[in-house]
């Protein structure tokens, strides 16, 4: 009786020892804990570690990509096929492994602009860019034109600009005529022989060759002004340029109020 309870119990623990074997056995040859996932670009490169030893490389499906160093001396690189899109591992024998995302390539959509300087003042002429005048009497009263230039803001609302006027030489083709009377007003405005006069009456402006403020922080899109433009000879002219016809040029310019 006591030898059959010793065989028993040996043979008890025996089995007992063969599972807890088993066991171990099962542990150590299990796959490793999983790692975070790393993710790569289709045709793009990663580095996966780096070991002394020897050991080669297995990639995952194979068609996923190449390992650059596959005895892993120094950091080995991982390059995704241009091709493949998923999921892949990559090992070491031991195993050591890796896992690896390969997604989608990136696609590019090309742009263009042209640098454009802001919306800034404006003015243009929109009816009337040739002034007549017609005779005018030497030393007689200023004389206004039936066709005055109209003019008008072509900028935003937003801007606000101060428009300015100046006049040039009046010219015959053989002498010129200067601007006269700078500074006053057209009531006091006597132009002396060799020059002569132009004004804004209904301004009471005189236009003189340098720029004078005619309009003040106007709108940018203004409506139209026709400003009542007027010529006064001097009282004297030579002879020989009485009777022919005088020309010149007044321009408005628009600038930031």
């Amino acid at each position: 009786m006591t030898a059959l309870a010793t065989t028993f119990q040996f043979r008890l623990a025996a089995a007992v020892a063969a599972v807890l074997v088993t066991a171990a056995t099962a542990v150590g040859s299990g796959q490793p804990a999983a790692a975070a996932v790393l993710t790569v670009r289709q045709g793009a490169s990663i580095i996966i570690g780096a070991t002394s030893n020897t050991d080669p490389f297995s990639v995952s499906p194979p068609e996923a990509g190449t390992v650059s160093n596959p005895s892993w001396v120094g950091n080995a690189t991982f390059t995704a096929s241009a091709t493949f899109q998923g999921s892949a591992t990559v090992c070491k024998s031991g195993p050591t492994c890796v896992d690896v995302l390969v997604v989608g390539g990136t696609a590019a959509a090309q742009g263009s602009f042209v640098p454009v300087a802001a919306p800034g003042p404006c003015v243009l002429i929109t009816a009337n860019r040739i002034v007549p005048f017609g005779d005018v009497e030497l030393g007689g009263p200023f004389t206004t034109s039936p066709a005055v230039p109209n003019v008008a803001g072509c900028a935003p609302t937003s801007v606000r600009q101060d428009v300015l006027v100046q006049t040039s030489d009046a010219f015959n083709g053989l002498v010129a005529l200067s601007p006269a009377c700078a500074g006053v007003t057209p009531a006091t405005c006597v132009p002396a022989e060799g020059f002569y006069a132009l004004g804004i009456l209904d301004d009471t402006l005189i236009v003189g060759p340098t720029p004078t403020g005619w309009l003040d922080a106007a709108a940018g899109d203004f409506a139209t002004r026709a400003p009542q433009l007027a010529v006064r000879m001097p009282r004297t002219l030579a002879p020989t340029f009485v009777g022919s016809l005088f020309t010149f040029d007044v321009v408005f310019t628009a600038v930031a109020a």
